[in-house]
This record gives C-alpha cells, sequence and structure tokens, in this order.
C-alpha cells in the first residue's frame, strides 16, 4: 500500500458566505496520496480533489457534486472575475462544450487526470480494509459512492437537476434537493436543460418519500446540506398548498436548514398574490428565488424563442422589485444572457430600465455566458452594466446537482 497521510473530521466553514476559496462543509476528511489530495465528508463520500502535479493553479479544486458530476472551479485568473463580481471561482462542468475560458482546456485535462487516478485508487487496492481500516474506509468509500452516483440517486431522485439557481453559490452548491415538480412551463428555443415534457406538480406522498429515502441514504453527513433546492426547473409553478408542504416537511426533518433556493418562470411568479410572499416571511426561512428574464427586448425574446410576451417579462420585472424591497427574507434575482450574436436593442433596453430604478441592495442580476467563451466582450458588458445599476452583478456559469 502506498504510503498515505488520512486526517478525520477537520474543521470546515459552518455557515454560508462567499469565500476567496472553495468551502469545506463543517466536518471533512482530508486524506492525501502519493498523486493527490482529497477532501471526504463524513460519509467518505469524495466533495474535494486535486493532483499534486501539473495542477493548473493550487487555489483551485475539482468538486464532486452529490449527483457525482465533476465541476472545475475556475478561478478564471481573478482580476476582473473578483473586481467585477466579487467573487472568486467560477464552477465549471468537465466537457469540449463548457470551455468558457482560454485556460479551460488545461482545467479540463488536468482535473480528468486527476479523477482517473482517484477511480485507479478505487479498483487497485483488494484487500485494503485488512491492512489498515482507516484506508479501508477511504477505498471503501470510494466504492460505494461510485455505485450511488451511476445507480441510486437517479433512483432516488427520479429526476435530472441539470441546472442549480445561481444563489446556490452561497452555500457552495451544497443543497439538498426537494423535488416538488417536473418538466417546465416555457421549454424555450434556445434552453439546454429543458427536456420537453409538461410543467408536473409531484404529489405530497411522492415528495415525501424522496426526501426520506434520500436523507436515510445521506444520514451520516446531511448536515453539511447549508441549504435546500426545491426542484425542479419551475417550482415556484406548484400550488401556494405544495410550496408551504414542503417548508414544513423541511423544517421537521432538516431542521438546521435556513435557505431555500428555487427557480421561478415569469408567469409562476405573477401568478403569486402578495399574501404569498407574507407567509414566505413568516416561516422564518431566507428564501433565494431566480427568475430566468433572459432580456427584456422583444426582439431578443422572439429571437431566443421564448414563449413569453414582453408585458409579462415587465410585469415580472416590476413584481420582483416590490417584492424585494418589501420582503426581507425574500430575495428575487434574475438572469441576463450574453453573447455577441444578440441585437443591439438587447442591451440599449436592459440600461434604459436600470437607469430608471430607484437603487436598493436587493435581487442580484445573474449575467450568463450564453454559447460563448467568457472573454473581454463578457467583461466589458458587466462593466457597463455594473456602471448602470446599484443592484448586485454577479456571473452565472450554469451547472448541475
Amino acid at each position: 500500500m502506498q504510503e498515505v497521510l488520512i486526517r478525520t473530521n477537520r474543521q470546515g466553514q459552518k455557515e454560508c458566505g462567499n469565500f476567496s476559496f472553495p468551502a469545506r462543509p463543517a466536518r471533512y476528511h482530508h486524506v492525501e496520496t502519493e498523486d493527490l489530495t482529497i477532501h471526504f465528508s463524513l460519509a467518505w463520500r469524495p466533495i474535494f480533489l486535486q493532483a499534486k502535479k501539473c495542477w493548473p493553479n493550487p487555489a483551485e479544486w475539482l468538486k464532486i457534486s452529490l449527483s457525482g458530476r465533476p465541476l472545475y472551479y475556475s478561478s478564471l485568473g481573478y482580476g476582473d472575475l473578483a473586481s467585477l463580481f466579487h467573487q472568486f471561482y467560477v464552477p465549471i462542468e468537465l466537457g469540449p462544450q463548457r470551455d468558457v475560458s482560454a485556460n479551460n482546456v488545461n482545467e479540463r485535462v488536468a482535473a480528468k487526470m486527476a479523477l482517473s487516478k482517484m477511480e485507479a485508487l478505487a479498483g487497485a487496492n483488494a484487500g485494503a480494509e485488512e491492512k489498515d481500516p482507516l484506508w479501508g474506509k477511504v477505498i471503501g468509500g470510494l466504492r460505494f459512492w461510485n455505485r450511488f452516483f451511476i445507480v441510486k440517486f437517479p433512483s432516488l431522485l427520479r429526476a435530472k437537476v441539470n441546472v442549480l439557481p445561481p444563489d446556490c453559490m452561497l452555500c457552495d452548491y451544497d443543497v439538498f434537493p426537494v423535488i416538488l415538480a417536473t418538466g417546465c412551463l416555457y421549454n424555450c428555443g434556445f434552453c439546454r436543460f429543458k427536456d420537453g415534457t409538461d410543467h408536473s406538480p409531484r404529489t405530497k406522498m411522492e415528495i415525501e418519500s424522496q426526501t426520506d429515502r434520500l436523507l436515510h441514504t445521506l444520514r451520516d453527513e446531511k448536515t453539511m446540506f447549508k441549504g435546500v433546492f426545491f426542484g425542479n426547473q419551475d417550482a415556484l409553478g406548484v400550488s401556494d398548498e405544495l410550496i408551504f408542504y414542503a417548508i414544513a416537511l423541511v423544517r421537521e426533518k432538516m431542521p438546521w436548514i435556513k435557505n431555500v433556493f428555487l427557480f421561478a418562470s415569469a408567469d409562476s411568479l405573477l401568478k403569486k398574490d402578495i399574501s404569498f410572499f407574507s407567509h414566505l416571511e413568516e416561516s422564518g426561512l431566507n428564501y433565494f428565488i431566480n427568475v430566468g428574464i433572459e432580456s427584456v427586448d422583444e426582439t431578443t425574446v422572439a429571437l431566443l424563442k421564448k414563449p413569453v410576451s414582453k408585458d409579462r417579462v415587465m410585469a415580472a420585472w416590476h413584481f420582483i422589485n416590490l417584492i424585494n424591497q418589501r420582503f426581507p427574507q425574500v430575495e428575487i434575482s434574475l438572469n441576463i444572457l450574453v453573447n455577441q450574436g444578440l441585437p443591439h436593442s438587447h442591451w440599449t433596453e436592459l440600461f434604459e430600465l436600470l437607469q430608471e430604478e430607484t437603487p436598493f441592495p436587493k435581487g442580484t442580476i445573474y449575467l450568463v455566458p450564453f454559447d460563448e467563451p467568457i472573454g473581454r466582450y463578457f467583461f466589458n458588458k458587466a462593466k457597463a452594466v455594473r456602471m448602470a445599476t446599484k443592484r448586485p452583478v454577479r456571473i452565472y456559469n450554469l451547472i448541475g446537482l
């Protein structure tokens, strides 16, 4: 057996926040081999990985998500990322279609080599349990969770969470999924994440069963989750009764959870009465709702094949402002796409709207790099948006659970 260093029950971060490094859960295990540094949850699930040789940046890590999805936490060279967005890294999914920066090619190669070494580690240590019980837990964890990612997690969730709300970065994406509905109200033409099915709420029994089964599987590490994601692509589109049932379920079964994240559409948002948000406020949790506005320009919305009128978009925009101003524990953020091929009116309409607003420090605008790498054009537009508004402005690179 190769020489290893294992430190159990290391101290991480207890609260959510915008750290200058990928945040570890409150407790985790630290393991070093000749080639790798691996951080595990208390249940020996691999959560962070870094190679010791030929690694692009010692401040950058590979994160293994709850579904086994590898995400490279890239600093993009800091600079504009930190100064413009007060962010210190952007999670990037591995794959040839996700080259979001010039450095991403090298990052992807290094990350895939590290993953291969971790997989080889799990497969080449037969009898590890007998030689060293603690090392056996490392190897046993790698094997168990690999099977979990491939087989058990999809059967527990019965939904693919291909994208998480951007506000989840406040909890470093350590969110527990509770699926309230599948499908989407819109199935927009430009969207890579739609499954083409109609929006379909789940029953209370289905929601509780999924929650209980996943909690049981994650029982040894469940307190590492700092938030809950009400899924999937438009959870606000379900009935008020179902949402408050899910809230009560979370408060009963996960009383340490303080943050709830979910997606909404312009139409599902506008169907909610002010009293709904008053009841959210009274529940004592923090709610982060993300709305995919994409553009306030009618020409751009039509180009994106988004089946919503400009009147509805503008009504949603003003309703978002009202909610953000009135309810301290409810924050509604919105997304704006960035791509050089979008019409000039996409930006002129946005800037005109922003300059008319009265200043208030809520309702983050997330700029989404759409079908092109993050480069000088993206950062120039980000600077212009920052100059035009007092709202928080951040970058949203779409990633899944």
